[in-house]
Protein backbone atom coordinates (compact mmCIF):
# COMPACT_ATOMS: atom_id res chain seq x y z
CA UNK A 1 0.00 0.00 0.00
CA UNK A 2 1.60 3.15 -0.88
CA UNK A 3 2.11 5.62 1.73
CA UNK A 4 2.46 9.76 2.01
CA UNK A 5 3.51 11.32 5.06
CA UNK A 6 3.21 15.59 5.45
CA UNK A 7 7.57 16.03 6.45
CA UNK A 8 7.85 18.75 9.55
CA UNK A 9 10.76 20.35 11.33
CA UNK A 10 11.01 19.81 15.24
CA UNK A 11 12.95 20.80 17.61
CA UNK A 12 14.72 17.90 19.41
CA UNK A 13 15.86 19.96 22.56
CA UNK A 14 16.01 23.44 23.20
CA UNK A 15 19.71 23.39 21.59
CA UNK A 16 18.07 22.41 18.25
CA UNK A 17 19.62 24.64 15.53
CA UNK A 18 16.46 27.25 14.34
CA UNK A 19 15.79 30.41 11.77
CA UNK A 20 14.90 33.34 14.51
CA UNK A 21 14.08 35.61 12.10
CA UNK A 22 15.24 37.39 8.57
CA UNK A 23 15.60 40.18 6.10
CA UNK A 24 14.93 40.75 2.23
CA UNK A 25 17.29 42.93 1.45
CA UNK A 26 15.26 44.38 -1.80
CA UNK A 27 11.48 44.18 -2.96
CA UNK A 28 12.34 42.70 -6.43
CA UNK A 29 11.69 39.05 -5.18
CA UNK A 30 9.45 37.59 -2.96
CA UNK A 31 10.53 34.78 -0.20
CA UNK A 32 6.99 32.37 -1.90
CA UNK A 33 9.05 31.90 -5.21
CA UNK A 34 10.60 29.28 -3.37
CA UNK A 35 7.07 27.72 -3.23
CA UNK A 36 6.14 27.51 -7.25
CA UNK A 37 8.37 24.74 -8.13
CA UNK A 38 10.83 26.86 -10.53
CA UNK A 39 14.41 26.11 -10.77
CA UNK A 40 15.82 29.35 -8.45
CA UNK A 41 19.46 30.10 -8.63
CA UNK A 42 22.15 31.36 -5.51
CA UNK A 43 21.37 34.80 -6.66
CA UNK A 44 17.51 34.54 -5.51
CA UNK A 45 18.77 33.43 -1.84
CA UNK A 46 21.84 35.87 -1.55
CA UNK A 47 18.52 38.66 -1.09
CA UNK A 48 17.66 36.90 2.50
CA UNK A 49 19.98 36.90 5.23
CA UNK A 50 18.38 34.35 7.59
CA UNK A 51 19.40 34.64 11.63
CA UNK A 52 19.69 31.33 13.66
CA UNK A 53 19.85 30.17 17.19
CA UNK A 54 20.80 26.77 18.70
CA UNK A 55 23.48 24.15 17.83
CA UNK A 56 23.68 23.19 13.98
CA UNK A 57 25.65 19.81 15.16
CA UNK A 58 22.15 18.43 16.62
CA UNK A 59 20.21 19.01 13.48
CA UNK A 60 19.67 18.35 9.88
CA UNK A 61 16.00 19.54 9.08
CA UNK A 62 15.93 23.38 10.11
CA UNK A 63 12.74 24.91 11.60
CA UNK A 64 12.37 28.30 9.92
CA UNK A 65 9.39 31.30 9.51
CA UNK A 66 9.62 31.21 5.69
CA UNK A 67 8.56 27.36 5.69
CA UNK A 68 11.49 26.91 3.45
CA UNK A 69 12.97 23.12 3.59
CA UNK A 70 16.23 23.88 4.76
CA UNK A 71 19.05 21.63 5.71
CA UNK A 72 22.51 20.47 6.13
CA UNK A 73 24.90 19.03 3.89
CA UNK A 74 24.25 15.30 5.03
CA UNK A 75 20.28 15.45 4.65
CA UNK A 76 20.44 16.87 0.87
CA UNK A 77 23.32 14.43 -0.29
CA UNK A 78 20.59 11.80 1.25
CA UNK A 79 17.66 13.80 -0.56
CA UNK A 80 19.40 14.13 -3.68
CA UNK A 81 20.55 10.62 -4.28
CA UNK A 82 16.63 9.66 -3.77
CA UNK A 83 14.91 12.57 -5.19
CA UNK A 84 16.28 12.44 -8.75
CA UNK A 85 15.20 15.32 -11.21
CA UNK A 86 12.51 16.49 -8.67
CA UNK A 87 14.87 18.65 -6.14
CA UNK A 88 17.47 21.47 -7.01
CA UNK A 89 19.43 22.22 -3.86
CA UNK A 90 20.80 25.72 -3.22
CA UNK A 91 23.82 26.55 -0.64
CA UNK A 92 22.66 29.39 1.76
CA UNK A 93 24.50 31.02 4.46
CA UNK A 94 22.83 31.52 8.23
CA UNK A 95 24.20 33.81 10.47
CA UNK A 96 24.36 32.52 14.04
CA UNK A 97 22.79 35.24 16.68
CA UNK A 98 26.13 34.22 18.69
CA UNK A 99 28.54 35.43 15.68
CA UNK A 100 29.60 34.27 12.55
CA UNK A 101 27.71 32.10 10.29
CA UNK A 102 26.72 28.66 8.94
CA UNK A 103 26.28 26.71 5.35
CA UNK A 104 23.41 25.41 4.71
CA UNK A 105 21.33 23.94 2.65
CA UNK A 106 17.82 25.05 0.39
CA UNK A 107 15.76 22.30 -1.34
CA UNK A 108 14.00 23.59 -4.13
CA UNK A 109 10.53 21.29 -4.59
CA UNK A 110 10.49 21.21 -8.90
CA UNK A 111 7.48 19.06 -8.53
CA UNK A 112 4.42 20.57 -7.01
CA UNK A 113 0.99 18.77 -8.06
CA UNK A 114 -3.13 19.46 -8.47
CA UNK A 115 -3.81 16.62 -6.12
CA UNK A 116 -6.13 17.75 -3.52
CA UNK A 117 -9.31 16.09 -3.42
CA UNK A 118 -11.98 19.02 -2.46
CA UNK A 119 -14.99 17.07 -2.54
CA UNK A 120 -13.48 14.61 0.32
CA UNK A 121 -10.76 16.92 1.94
CA UNK A 122 -11.33 20.09 4.31
CA UNK A 123 -9.89 23.35 4.17
CA UNK A 124 -10.73 26.93 4.96
CA UNK A 125 -11.23 29.49 2.72
CA UNK A 126 -9.97 32.75 3.39
CA UNK A 127 -9.95 36.60 1.52
CA UNK A 128 -7.22 38.50 0.50
CA UNK A 129 -7.66 42.36 0.90
CA UNK A 130 -7.70 42.21 -2.79
CA UNK A 131 -10.99 40.38 -2.88
CA UNK A 132 -8.73 36.78 -4.08
CA UNK A 133 -9.49 34.01 -2.36
CA UNK A 134 -7.15 31.06 -1.48
CA UNK A 135 -6.93 28.54 1.17
CA UNK A 136 -5.42 29.32 4.22
CA UNK A 137 -5.71 26.27 6.15
CA UNK A 138 -6.51 22.77 5.09
CA UNK A 139 -7.95 19.99 7.65
CA UNK A 140 -8.04 17.17 6.00
CA UNK A 141 -5.34 15.94 3.86
CA UNK A 142 -6.81 13.64 0.83
CA UNK A 143 -5.10 13.26 -2.51
CA UNK A 144 -6.27 11.71 -5.26
CA UNK A 145 -3.66 8.84 -5.70
CA UNK A 146 -3.36 8.53 -9.72
CA UNK A 147 -2.14 12.38 -9.86
CA UNK A 148 0.87 11.76 -7.85
CA UNK A 149 3.67 10.02 -10.24
CA UNK A 150 5.12 6.58 -8.47
CA UNK A 151 8.27 8.20 -8.91
CA UNK A 152 8.29 11.25 -7.45
CA UNK A 153 9.29 10.97 -3.04
CA UNK A 154 9.09 14.36 -2.15
CA UNK A 155 6.73 16.99 -3.83
CA UNK A 156 4.67 20.18 -2.83
CA UNK A 157 0.40 19.88 -3.44
CA UNK A 158 -0.63 22.78 -5.31
CA UNK A 159 -3.34 23.79 -3.30
CA UNK A 160 -0.27 24.33 -0.01
CA UNK A 161 2.55 24.82 -1.34
CA UNK A 162 4.38 25.34 2.12
CA UNK A 163 3.90 21.85 2.92
CA UNK A 164 6.29 19.24 2.02
CA UNK A 165 5.32 15.79 1.14
CA UNK A 166 7.15 12.27 1.39
CA UNK A 167 6.41 8.98 0.53
CA UNK A 168 6.57 6.05 3.18
CA UNK A 169 9.88 4.19 1.74
CA UNK A 170 11.84 8.00 2.05
CA UNK A 171 10.77 8.79 4.78
CA UNK A 172 12.25 5.74 6.67
CA UNK A 173 15.32 5.82 5.23
CA UNK A 174 15.57 9.46 6.69
CA UNK A 175 14.59 7.77 10.22
CA UNK A 176 16.90 4.92 9.92
CA UNK A 177 20.03 7.67 9.35
CA UNK A 178 20.16 8.70 12.67
CA UNK A 179 19.64 12.49 11.49
CA UNK A 180 17.51 14.76 13.43
CA UNK A 181 15.00 17.83 13.37
CA UNK A 182 12.41 16.46 11.13
CA UNK A 183 8.92 14.52 11.51
CA UNK A 184 6.38 12.73 9.90
CA UNK A 185 2.60 13.37 10.22
CA UNK A 186 0.47 10.19 9.34
CA UNK A 187 -2.44 12.96 8.34
CA UNK A 188 -2.69 12.32 3.97
CA UNK A 189 -5.39 9.84 2.86
CA UNK A 190 -4.94 8.62 -0.66
CA UNK A 191 -8.39 8.06 -2.33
Amino acid sequence: MDKIYRMISVLNDDDSLQISDYEELSDERDYSEVFLGTALDSDFYRNFVLRAKGQFNQTDYIMNPLSWPICSKKLSDVLLDNCTGDIKINDINVLMKEGGSIPLKVVNLMRGFECFNFEKGQVRLSESPSGKKYISAIYDWVFDAEKIPKSVSLFRVSTMRSAVFIRAPLAELLLDSGMKGFGFIDDVTLV
